[in-house]
């Protein structure tokens, strides 16, 4: 009845304070637990993780004649439970296993820690469809050509599409869209005439790295055993090499698993498949479903101290500063930059609230004609002298100009000449179109820079530069011409949080790692594929991370206000009278129940509610901090009551000076007898009501 009545005053009463619409009854019944609690108890308990369930199943699809089974997963499953963690994005272990997060951009965050537990929640189902693995075989068979596979060094490439479309329509017929679902199959195509040297890529792309799954628009990922073996990552140094046996592969296991006559090495094979397979999924989940935050969003109104603010909109302005090294109006000389696309891409794949509008805005400038964008050019502009080149029989040493970002940051911070008129969030990108100086990269190897209040990027006229990143045993490259899937990337970085799709967090480091499992498919972060498509996390992860910085918000002003009375030792009932210290508790209560609730509707992918109620929350901390005033000067008055003097007292003390110790003894003990007698039922008595120790 509680969670129903606040719900609907929550959703009825929107962006206002619900306080007053709650019954006296209801505030008595259900939010007056902890009177008398004391300031250190509530800072213990507000520092109990919030918890965020996310349940994952994982389908498999002909493996239903193996003796592989659901509980052989969980025993693996369950075998991961470290021990807490003290990340600035707490994540702690629960019943069935966890995941870590943590903030990339430590600078930007505040004194306490985020702590919210991540559960994972594992099933694991023999998906018996017949139907379904006789679609996934005879349309592998239709556009595997066996004639394209010269040797069995060379690899057949199917269109993902072609799969992805038959795995999302099954997708959609699941009961509960809000778990996220793992199809993993392993289907003997060998009477078909293939055999296992395939992998998928998307056709569409210039440059796609071939693999054996796929994230989709959706919430599913889908992984095929037969496919491959592949490895891809950094080519010279550095680290997150996927090695061919990261992903599992069915024939690296010793014999067929599927096959009822098991002996010991296929016991072996069975036993490191199901190891794998529980490691692949648990690095997916990292990656795809609870990534590390680069910092924590601000698209969102999130001000307690003055929450009729969150009545107004959170407008959302992306601001494009095209910078030309020719006059603005003149034709471009490389026109692959699509701005189009980067807005079509943001708008079908990120989550707006419902009070939220997105709007998109470019402008053109020119270093030519412009003196101050000339100078926060020429002032950002570095060279260096690469390792000596050898031709024929001379050394040969060459200059390479760059843009040093950081230059570029608070040139373009310190100047006015990028002003927008607009109000709201703004996301401003300044991209430097040379098409005719010879500037390569920023810092020397980036395209585009992210910081969490710009993006700057760079067009070269160098068509290809090469990265150091291979795919089976290919080079990939950047074109140096065209920015569009590096500043998509970036705005995601920039405006919602998002960490590049290679980050993860290592415990053991304590610190992020480089890991390129899910560098390819639908990223932009990666040049192992040149798509511009984005798969389901990024949908989900814009609107959590802007929940998230929401219930930072929430959490650190409460903690606050704790702190703030706890540094003078005492306590809320010391301070506040019987009505204010009631709506105190009250008001304290609310704000734990609002924010589990607020959790709870996250897990459910319901997010729209999951807003309303996690800011409803604002209000009673902006009260709280009201009463904190309240409180406060009821101190400061007590305090001056303590130390003012009594006239008689004085007159003791200036006689005192030539009596002995017992003369004054003695006055003092008539003072306290005439203190009993005369004043103690005095009806002009000031009554102090801050002693009472506990106000009501």
């Amino acid at each position: 009845y509680c969670q129903s009545e606040i719900n609907n005053l929550i959703n009825k009463y929107e962006n206002e304070d619900i306080y007053p619409y709650i019954s006296q009854n209801s505030l008595e019944l259900y939010f007056s637990e902890g009177k008398g609690m004391k300031i250190s108890n509530m800072l213990k308990e507000m520092s109990v993780p919030l918890k965020e369930d996310i349940h994952i199943e994982i389908r498999l699809l002909g493996l239903e004649d193996s003796t592989i089974t659901g509980r052989d997963f969980e025993q693996y499953f369950n075998t991961f439970k470290p021990n807490e963690n003290t990340y600035v994005v707490h994540v702690g272990d629960d019943d069935d296993d966890y995941s870590s997060n943590f903030i990339v951009n430590e600078q930007l965050i505040k004194k306490h820690e985020l702590q919210i537990t991540k559960s994972y929640h594992y099933r694991v189902v023999h998906y018996y469809k017949p139907q379904l693995v006789t679609k996934l075989a005879n349309r592998i068979v239709e556009v595997v050509n066996p004639q394209d596979i010269v040797d069995d060094e060379e690899f057949a490439y199917i269109d993902f599409k072609q799969i992805d479309e038959i795995i999302e329509e099954d997708y959609h017929t699941s009961k509960d869209l809000n778990n996220y679902i793992f199809y993993i199959w392993d289907i003997d195509l060998a009477d078909y005439g293939v055999f296992d040297n395939y992998v998928y890529i998307n056709q569409n792309n210039v440059f796609d790295c071939g693999v054996p799954m796929h994230a989709g628009s959706e919430r599913y990922v889908w992984l095929d055993l037969r496919s491959g073996p592949v490895e891809y990552g950094p080519r010279i140094s550095g680290e997150g090499y996927v090695a061919d046996y990261f992903i599992p592969f069915i024939h690296n296991y010793h014999g067929d698993v599927i096959d009822d006559d098991f002996d010991t090495v296929d016991e072996i094979g069975k036993r490191n498949l199901i190891v794998d397979l529980v490691s692949f999924v648990r690095r997916t989940s990292k990656h795809l479903i609870n990534p590390p935050l680069y910092h924590l969003p601000k698209t969102l109104r999130t001000c307690s101290h003055h929450p009729e603010s969150l009545k107004s909109r959170d407008d959302i302005y992306i601001e494009l500063n095209m910078i030309h090294d020719h006059p603005t109006g003149e034709k471009e000389k490389y026109e692959y930059f699509d701005w189009e696309l980067i807005e079509q891409t943001i708008r079908d794949n990120i989550f707006l609230f419902k009070n939220q509008k997105l709007y998109f805005s470019n402008r053109d400038h020119s270093i030519i004609t412009d003196e101050t964008i000339a100078s926060i050019y020429t002032n950002s502009l570095k060279s260096y002298t690469p390792s000596p080149r050898s031709h024929k029989t001379d050394v040969v040493y060459t200059t390479e100009l760059y843009l040093d970002s950081f230059d570029l940051y608070e040139n373009i911070k310190n100047s006015d000449i990028f002003s927008s008129p607009h109000n709201g969030t703004k996301i401003p990108i300044y991209l430097f179109d040379m098409s005719y100086n010879d500037v390569l990269l920023l810092d020397k190897e980036h395209q585009v820079v992210s910081f969490p209040d710009m993006v700057i990027g760079v067009q070269t006229i160098t068509p290809f530069v090469l990265s150091d990143l291979i795919c089976n045993e290919e080079y990939f490259y950047v074109n140096g011409r065209d920015a569009t899937r590096g500043i998509l990337g970036g705005i995601l970085q920039a405006g919602w949080g998002i960490s590049p799709s290679y980050y993860t967090w290592s415990k053991a480091h304590n610190k992020k790692i480089d890991d390129y499992l899910w560098s390819v498919g639908k990223t932009p972060f990666s040049v192992l594929s040149d798509s511009t498509d984005l798969s389901f996390m990024f949908k989900d992860l814009t609107a959590k991370h802007e929940l998230y910085s929401i219930v930072n918000t929430t959490v650190t002003d409460l903690l606050e206000s704790l702190e703030d009375i706890q540094k003078y030792k005492m306590e809320y009932y010391d301070i506040l009278d019987g009505y204010d210290y009631y709506e105190f508790v009250y008001r304290y209560n609310l704000v734990k129940y609002k924010l589990k609730q607020g959790m709870k509707m996250i897990s459910l992918h319901d997010y729209n509610n999951a807003l309303t109620t996690i800011r409803s929350s604002l209000f009673d901390v902006d009260r709280i901090l009201q009463l904190n005033t309240v409180g406060i000067a009821n101190i400061q008055s007590y305090l001056h009551c303590e130390t003012d003097s009594d006239p008689l007292i004085e007159s003791l003390i200036h006689l005192g000076a030539p009596l002995s110790s017992f003369t004054i003894i003695f006055l003092i003990l008539i003072y306290v007898i005439y203190i009993k007698c005369f004043t103690s039922s005095s009806s002009t008595r000031p009554n102090n009501r801050y002693v009472n120790k506990k106000g009501w």
